[in-house]
């Protein structure tokens, strides 16, 4: 819900140290506190007798059937009593360091009670039950539970947002256009804030659910369809038309073949960019489907008609591997291809930014350095991001913006996105899918380990290098921790080198080494000095090795399957058998089975899927997307229905009102920039 004000006027009470401990929870205002949303609910309905044999939390009416016995133990407090349920069981009561009930628990009375009951025998008993009185004719028996921080309760946060509901809900004005609700059967905002947090069955909170589910897929999606229209309708992007034949020479020129599909997407890209639409396309490919060559394929077209490219990847590793590989498909043009990344500084710094200003360089290669206020381009027709899930839309609007005509847009992502999800992450982009594989590829096979198979796993090891080839071993943390007794980067590195590897060349890759060290160890590993690299995921994208056959990934239960893909896809990448293998002590059932997913299946969308299916959408990437708001209440793997019909009536809105222009339809606006700041207004609206 829109929010205007940061204060929680009418509230009292409110002391300066829980303000603190609600912002921590993103609560700044009393609008906050409504739209916090609960992350489920405790059933305090009377149920009569309580259920001896439930694993779960329970509620039942009892009464007291003794006096309460206060006792204490050095600092900790003890308080018993013994309880009756309707059918005459007996139910032996515990409350550590809660002195204060004594006087609340009267010896006759009847209460509800709710907590975990366990069986002892042929008696039962019950520690620190929730319970409230039967008297009361407004009691709230379906009761929210919120996501907490230390020092705040559940009662508390309760009665704040109800106190916040009496104060916000009469002020809310429905924000989707009547059409829309009565299309697709949605209750008014005012209800659904209110059933959310105070619902008296199941059937009200589905109801208000289905609202604010709705709701904020429309909103989110909405945004990034105003960033596309707006895009279309007010930009002039250079018409890159190269001359006849040169595309196809290109691709002549290069030492392989490319597949139908590689072909059919440098197809789309070049009538993309042939018109002064901008172009803002995203090329999802799975893991060494061949996307770079797709991009140099853009990147010619505007070299050979005259313009500027630029490609932005998210790591100097990865900016250095696109640059030395760029200087192989254009070797007649290496004098017009450049590498700028933030190690590059001094007098090689301002020559480059000049040689761009004033033309004479084509290509500039570089990581977040490339979207500098200071850097000048003479007329950048093309901007290229790779591996998409690193920069978010914010930063690729940056990227596409020019002095009087805008860059068209490309997006490569070796990350397979469910369809749902891409909706949501790239509904200011079209899409391409690259399918299939170049040939000679093989696929990886992959195998699951635990610590009692290191001696072998490490024999396996030797043996590939001692064939010739080599290997990465990939650890989750760089440093160790207090909270953790796994293994850093850094000492595994140690280990490996002075005990296991004694003979190998082992070196160690980490992101918080120095650009010029990171580059130097990469180097090492691509011209063979270093047999063994041992790294953190700053190698999950783009790194090229075809010499790398095998891969161990330590403690691998800690990562996505997704990212474990990626990971995956660092080998297999020349015509050797590859090999990789997934270590877990973990005794979790679940992570056993996200593990044999990736041991049975190399699709990465298929992957993709299952990822999204266990881990939901909040880290699918390992790194939060930025420019995109957080779902709050959607979940896109159980939601496609509602993804699905809130995308057909933004269609059916855009398609009458691109921008939004019409009375109707302006009330949406502040609720699209209240989810995304300042890139709304960044663009006039």
């Amino acid at each position: 819900m829109e929010q205007a004000n940061s204060t929680f006027s009418g509230i009292p009470g409110i002391s300066a140290k829980r303000r603190q401990l609600l912002h921590k929870l993103g609560i700044y205002s009393t609008g906050d506190l409504v739209g916090f949303f609960p992350r489920g609910y405790e059933d305090w309905r009377n149920s009569g007798s309580a259920d001896l044999n439930s694993d779960e939390p329970v509620s039942f009416r009892a009464y007291i059937d003794s006096e309460p016995v206060l006792r204490h133990k050095g600092k900790m407090s003890i308080l018993k009593v013994t309880l009756r349920d309707e059918s005459g069981t007996r139910i032996f009561s515990t409350w550590f360091n809660q002195p204060y009930f004594q006087d609340r628990l009267i010896k006759g009375n009847a209460y509800i009670f709710r907590g975990k009951i366990r069986r002892n025998g042929i008696s039962a008993e019950i520690v620190n039950p929730s319970f409230e009185s039967t008297e009361s004719d407004d009691r709230v028996v379906i009761k929210p539970v919120y996501p907490l921080t230390s020092g705040l309760t559940q009662g508390v946060i309760r009665k704040l947002v109800w106190t916040a509901l009496e104060i916000e809900l009469p002020q809310i004005n429905d924000c989707l256009p009547d059409w829309i609700r009565s299309k697709y059967k949605l209750c008014s905002s005012v209800y659904a804030y209110e059933k959310i947090h105070l619902p008296k069955d199941v059937e009200e909170f589905e109801i208000a659910r289905r609202r604010l589910a709705f709701e904020e897929l429309f909103m989110i999606q909405a945004g990034l369809k105003l960033v596309k229209s707006n895009l279309a309708l007010n930009s002039n992007a250079w018409s890159i038309n190269p001359p006849k034949g040169a595309i196809e020479g290109f691709c002549r020129s290069l030492p392989f073949d490319l597949t139908k599909s590689q072909t059919e997407v440098i197809s789309e890209i070049m009538k993309d960019m042939s018109g002064d639409i901008p172009m803002s396309r995203l090329v999802q490919g799975d893991v060494g489907s061949g996307k770079t060559v797709i991009s140099a394929a853009a990147i010619a077209a505007c070299m050979y008609s005259g313009h500027q490219s630029a490609l932005m990847a998210p790591t100097s590793v990865l900016a250095n591997q696109h640059y030395n590989t760029f200087l192989k498909f254009f070797p007649d043009d290496n004098e017009k291809i450049a590498l700028l990344t933030g190690s590059v500084t001094g007098r090689k710094r301002k020559d480059i930014l000049e040689r761009l200003e004033n033309g004479s360089i084509s290509l500039l290669i570089g990581t977040h350095a490339v979207i500098s206020d200071n850097v000048r381009f003479r007329d950048l027709a093309l901007a290229v991001t790779d591996e998409q899930h690193r920069f978010g839309v914010d930063q690729r609007s940056r990227l596409g913006k020019g002095e009087d005509k805008v860059a068209h847009v490309l997006v490569m992502s070796a990350t397979p996105i469910p369809r749902t999800l891409g909706f949501v992450l790239y509904g200011d982009l079209d899409i391409s899918v690259v399918k299939g594989l170049p040939g000679g590829r093989k696929p990886v096979e992959t195998y699951t380990s635990t610590s009692r198979d290191d001696p072998r796993v490490y024999a396996l090891i030797n043996k590939h290098i001692y064939e010739g080839r080599q290997a990465y071993i990939v650890c989750p943390m760089i440093e160790a921790t207090m909270e953790s007794d796994l293994l850093s980067v850094k000492e595994l590195y140690e280990e490996l080198k002075g005990r296991v590897f004694r003979d190998v060349s082992v070196g160690l890759l980490h992101g918080a080494m120095k650009s010029t060290e990171k580059d130097e160890t990469m180097r090492s590993f691509m011209n063979g000095d270093i047999k063994i690299l041992v790294s953190t995921t700053v190698i999950e994208v783009g790194v090229d090795n075809p010499n790398a056959t095998i891969m161990l990934v330590q403690n691998a239960e800690r990562f996505g399957l997704a990212q474990l893909h990626q990971l995956r896809g660092r080998i297999g990448r020349g015509s050797h058998r590859s090999i990789c293998i997934l270590k877990s002590d973990a005794d979790q059932q679940q992570a056993k089975e996200r593990l044999k997913i990736l041991c049975r299946s190399s699709d990465g969308f298929v992957i993709a899927e299952k990822d999204l299916q266990m881990r939901g959408t909040g880290d699918f990437f390992g790194t939060r997307q930025h420019g995109i708001p957080d779902l709050k209440i959607a979940n896109l793997y159980t939601d496609t229905d509602l993804l699905e019909e809130s995308r057909a009536a933004l269609n059916e809105m855009f398609s009458q009102d691109p921008l939004l222009g019409k009375i109707e339809n302006r009330s949406i606006l502040p609720h699209v920039k209240q989810r995304f700041g300042g890139l709304i207004e960044s663009i006039g609206l």
